[in-house]
């Protein structure tokens, strides 16, 4: 590279990295103007010192005394949505209602780090509250309404792509703000504190001409910006820049902005090239002379216009990356849940809470919510077997616990993949499947110990299928089965797929999730009943192949044969499995597609 070309290149990074940190400062002051009504933002930080510089000047535009709350990933629903305040209901006999996190930080701004790690119960309080503005408490023997109209600041503390803030959250939130590194609020202008409390006291005021929502309404359809949220949290973006420079009516600057910072990192195409007049097109007439009419203040522009002018700058926003996806093709969210996903657990695992049952078998009493439960009883309870009632200031001797008062622990766990090997050990060629699958079974299980995974092994020559390794996660004892792994005689693929379903079924019941990999050519020629005979194991392998697909379970076949047989398409069509050629298959290739299944 040229020291021309190389100084070229210096100054569009320096140009991009100053646009990245105006975004990022021109999102916080508009969420500081109506941080409800927008919802809040999602923040990924190129590190954790920016994101803090990020959230602390944001908190800086707020007044003085504005509920600023932290939202922490084990939170419970009695700290967050409110619910009974034991020791204030003991000490006056009566219920007393205890506001949570979401009324405290009514008015404020409501942090949520870690935000792509919390679970879908509390993603569906957050929105809840989103769209209403309030928390409904109805638990615990208490009720009540208290306001929560804050603004939400899902910190995305995640470096891989894979793993995002819930859609449903993040479709409301107004801002994706990415800080860059090296992000300093010094280097930023700011609005005083006037303008801003300003701008809040007019934005209620400020109002789109038509003309206007249909531009930011045909944008977002030419950006495939689908949900209509969207489109109404750039028209209040619009409405809070028009508010901060005094503005009734936001300007086309004002929806310039509201498109950068609503739409670009939503976009998910580029808008289509201009078409081109053809050159032997006469031009059209001029129109008639007429006198102009007056136009209010935003209509002096035609909507299809504004709309052009509106995509060109969504499209200067959208980062060189993004536009680099956009222009392969549509994006796909990558298939989440699959290892390392939760389940509910009775014993070990994250706790989230209680529930009602009785402490036996191993399950855990959660004693702080037994006693919520009993204590809105506890004058009743005195009642009835006739105690007197303590005088002013006395407490009571004891509280008094029935049995339906008993709560228990709840856990979450990660749940684990357990990934069953069905190796084709029939024929001359045995030997190099054999390899093949040792050296991916190996290598998953050396992998296993960081999560709770297991891999079970089926090998399948003769008259039927066996399992020569149980689902496990022990190495040692898995390579004592691996070594006298034995090879040679017919192919009984219907009961290999027979036994591979029946420890899916298993494993799922234990609640694992499960992925079957097949190795084999698929010449099949013996049957279910262990006789001999080439059509009717076909048969039978597909009818096994079918209660594979019916019971849900993911596949992968790999096709051992030199150049591909039809009837392991067939099979692997029959099963809803993932079909590959692999002929000269090595363990890393393999173990590299059984990780892409799994989501590992």
């Amino acid at each position: 590279m040229t020291g021309a070309a190389a100084g070229d290149a210096g100054a569009a990074a320096e140009e991009a990295f100053a646009t990245a940190c105006a975004v990022a400062a021109s999102a916080a002051v508009l969420l500081a103007v109506a941080p409800h009504a927008l919802g809040g933002a999602v923040v990924r930080a190129a590190g954790g010192e920016e994101a803090q510089r990020w959230t602390a000047a944001l908190a800086r535009l707020f007044p003085r005394g504005t509920p600023m709350r932290r939202l922490p990933a084990s939170v419970t629903d009695d700290r967050l949505l409110g619910g009974l305040d034991l020791a204030a209901t003991l000490a006056a006999g009566r219920p007393v209602a205890e506001r949570g996190l979401l009324a405290e930080a009514d008015g404020g701004l409501l942090l949520v780090p870690g935000a792509e790690r919390l679970g879908r119960a509390v993603v569906s309080r957050l929105c809840a509250v989103l769209d209403d503005g309030e928390v409904q408490l109805a638990r615990d023997g208490v009720t009540g309404t208290f306001g929560a109209r804050a603004g939400i600041v899902a910190l995305d503390d995640h470096v891989d792509d894979d793993e995002r803030v819930a859609p449903p959250l993040a479709e409301r939130l107004a801002f994706a703000v990415a800080v860059p590194a090296r992000w300093d609020a010094a280097d930023q202008s700011w609005p005083d504190a006037d303008d801003l409390a300003a701008a809040r006291a007019g934005f209620g005021t400020v109002t789109l001409t038509p003309a206007q929502v249909e531009a930011l309404a045909g944008t977002a359809a030419v950006l495939g910006v689908a949900p209509l949220r969207a489109t109404l949290l750039a028209a209040r973006a619009a409405r809070a820049s028009a508010a901060l420079g005094g503005r009734d009516v936001p300007t086309d600057d004002d929806l310039r902005v509201a498109v950068q910072l609503v739409f670009a990192p939503r976009a998910t195409r580029l808008p289509a090239p201009p078409e081109e007049a053809p050159e032997d097109q006469p031009e059209p007439p001029p129109p008639p002379d007429e006198p102009p009419e007056p136009e209010a203040e935003g209509d002096r522009e035609d909507p299809k216009e504004l709309e052009e002018t509106l995509v060109e700058a969504a499209s200067a926003a959208i980062p060189a990356d993004l536009l680099a996806l956009l222009a392969a093709g549509p994006m796909r969210g990558r298939e989440q849940g699959r290892s390392g996903g939760e389940q509910q657990g009775a014993m070990r695992g994250r706790q989230i809470g209680s529930r009602h049952g009785q402490p036996r078998g191993g399950k855990r009493l959660h004693v702080l919510d037994t006693l919520r439960a009993a204590a809105p009883w506890q004058r009743v309870r005195r009642r009835l077997r006739g105690a007197a009632e303590p005088t002013a200031g006395q407490r009571p001797e004891r509280v008094e616990v029935g049995r339906d008062d008993f709560r228990i622990r709840r856990f979450v766990e990660k749940a684990g993949t357990t990934v069953i090997f069905a190796v084709d050990a029939s024929g001359s060629s045995a030997l190099n499947r054999m390899n093949e699958a040792k050296g991916a079974v190996e290598q998953l299980l050396a992998e296993s110990y960081a999560r709770r995974d297991k891999v079970a092994l089926i090998a399948f020559r003769g008259p039927k299928a066996e399992v020569l390794l149980p689902p496990t996660r022990a190495l040692a004892r898995a390579r004592r089965a691996l070594t006298g792994l034995p090879g040679g005689g017919g192919t009984p693929l219907a009961s290999a797929i027979d036994l591979a379903l029946g420890l899916a079924q298993q494993a799922r019941r234990e609640g694992n999730q499960v992925l079957c990999v097949f190795l084999t050519d698929a010449r099949a020629n013996i049957g279910r009943d262990g006789q001999p005979g080439r059509p009717k194991a076909e048969a039978d392998a597909l009818a096994a192949a079918q209660a594979i697909r019916v019971a849900g379970i993911p596949g992968l076949f790999v096709d051992t044969s030199p150049r591909g047989e039809r009837n392991a398409r067939a099979v692997s069509e029959a099963m809803g499995a993932r079909y590959l050629l692999l002929p000269t298959a090595d363990a890393k290739v393999v173990t590299g597609a059984v990780k892409t299944m799994v989501g590992s």
